[in-house]
C-alpha cells in the first residue's frame, strides 16, 4: 500500500511522462528531471523512446514509494470501539459453539444407540463420529450463522483497515472469539438434560443375538471339590455377563468363594476377523451363604444352573435384580435401626426413677 507521499510522487511522474510523449521537443520540467526523464529522452522525440522512458520512470517511482517509510501514525481505537469489536467477534461464535455442541451430543447419542449397539462400538468412538458430523454441519451452515448475527443489529465497531493491524485490536478480537465459543459450548451442554445417557448402555447389554444365546453352556458339579460346588459357564464374551452371573448366584443365597475366568480361541478364527466371536470360560466356586465347608445340595443344582443361564442370556435383568437386592438391604438396615431406637425409647418410658434429694435450708 503506497503512502500519501508516494502517491504524490507517482502522480507527478505520470504527468511528466505524458507531457514528454505529446510534444516532440518538450523541455523536461523540474519534476521530470527529478526522475531522470530528461536524461532518458536525451533530446529524442520519437514515441517509442518516450514510452520506454515512461515505464522506467514509473518503475523507479513505485520502488521509491514502496521503500519510503510511512511517517503517518495510526490513531488508537477508543474503548468504545474495542468493546464493540469484542461483541462483534463474540456473538457469531456463541451461535457456532451452541450449534456444534448440539449436533455433537445428539449425533453421538444416536450413533451410540444404533451403530454402537450393532457393531459393538465404544461410546468414545461414537463421540468421535458425532464430532465429524458437527464439523460438517458447521461448515455447511457457517454463512447462515454469520448472517443471523448481522441481523441482530449490533453496532459496528467503526475500526479502519489500518487500525485492524494494531496489536490491541487483534488481541481483543481473539478474546471475543474465545469467549463466544466458550459461552456457546456451555449453553449447548444443556442438551444433556434432554438425552437419556444410559440408554446406549442398556441397549448394548441387551444386544445378544439368538446364536449367542444358544452358545451358552452351564455345568454344575459337586465332584470337583468336596467342600464347595463348581459352576462352569462357557459362551460368548459379552460385556456384563460376568457381573450378571455373580449377581444371580448371590441372589440365590450362595456366596462366591473363587472365580476363574479364561478367554478361549475365537470362533470363526479362520474367517475374517470381523466375523469372529471371542469365547470365555468362567468357573465359580460357591458355597451356601454362611458356610465354609458345605456344598450346594444336589436337589438345588438344577435351579442354580437355570438361574445362571438366565443371567447369561439377559444380563440387564440380573443387574437390575442386584440393584433391587441392594436397595432392599439398605431399607432393611434402616428399618432395623429405627426398631432398635423405638425399643430403647419404649424401655425408657417404662422405667421411672425418683431420687431422694435433701432439702435446702
Amino acid at each position: 500500500m503506497l503512502s500519501k507521499a508516494g502517491r504524490e510522487l507517482f502522480a507527478r511522474a505520470r504527468a511528466c511522462t505524458r507531457s514528454s510523449i505529446r510534444g516532440a521537443t518538450v523541455r523536461p520540467s523540474v519534476s521530470a528531471a527529478r526522475f531522470g526523464i530528461g536524461r532518458c529522452l536525451d533530446g529524442r522525440s520519437d514515441a517509442s523512446t518516450a514510452r520506454r522512458c515512461q515505464r522506467r520512470c514509473l518503475s523507479e517511482t513505485v520502488s521509491a514509494a514502496v521503500t519510503e517509510p510511512v511517517t503517518a501514525s495510526v490513531a488508537e481505537p477508543t474503548q468504545r470501539q474495542l468493546r464493540r469489536h469484542f461483541c462483534w467477534q463474540a456473538v457469531p461464535m456463541v451461535g457456532f459453539g451452541f450449534m456444534d455442541q448440539t449436533v455433537l451430543i445428539h449425533a453421538g447419542n444416536a450413533i451410540d444407540c444404533t451403530l454402537g449397539v450393532m457393531f459393538g462400538l465404544s461410546t468414545l468412538t461414537a463421540a468421535a463420529i458425532g464430532s465429524i458430523c458437527s464439523m460438517l454441519v458447521g461448515l455447511a451452515t457457517g454463512g447462515t450463522v454469520e448472517r443471523a448475527a448481522m441481523h441482530l443489529g449490533l453496532p459496528a465497531p467503526g475500526i479502519s483497515t489500518a487500525q485492524r493491524a494494531l496489536r490491541i485490536v487483534h488481541r481483543v478480537g481473539i478474546a471475543g472469539t474465545l469467549a463466544g465459543a466458550l459461552l456457546g459450548c456451555s449453553i449447548g451442554m444443556l442438551n444433556l438434560l434432554f438425552v437419556d445417557t444410559s440408554r446406549a448402555e442398556v441397549l448394548k447389554l441387551r444386544a445378544i443375538t439368538q446364536d449367542q444365546e444358544m452358545a451358552f453352556e452351564v455345568e454344575t458339579s459337586n465332584r470337583l471339590r468336596p467342600d464347595a460346588t463348581a459352576i462352569t459357564v462357557r459362551g460368548p464374551d459379552v460385556d456384563g455377563t460376568l457381573a450378571s452371573m455373580t449377581a444371580a448366584v448371590a441372589s440365590a443365597g450362595y456366596s462366591v468363594v473363587e472365580l476363574h475366568a479364561t478367554t478361549l480361541q475365537p470362533v470363526g478364527a479362520g474367517d475374517s476377523p470381523s466375523s469372529s466371536t471371542h469365547m470365555s470360560e468362567d468357573t465359580f466356586i460357591v458355597r451356601p451363604r454362611g458356610s465354609k465347608t458345605e456344598q450346594v445340595p444336589d436337589g438345588e443344582l438344577d435351579g442354580l444352573a437355570r438361574a445362571v443361564l438366565a443371567a447369561c442370556k439377559d444380563p440387564l435383568s440380573a443387574r437390575t435384580l442386584k440393584t433391587q437386592v441392594q436397595n432392599l438391604k439398605e431399607d432393611n438396615d434402616a428399618l432395623l435401626q429405627r426398631v432398635s431406637w423405638l425399643e430403647r425409647a419404649l424401655v425408657d418410658r417404662q422405667i421411672k426413677i425418683e431420687y431422694n434429694r435433701p432439702k435446702r435450708d
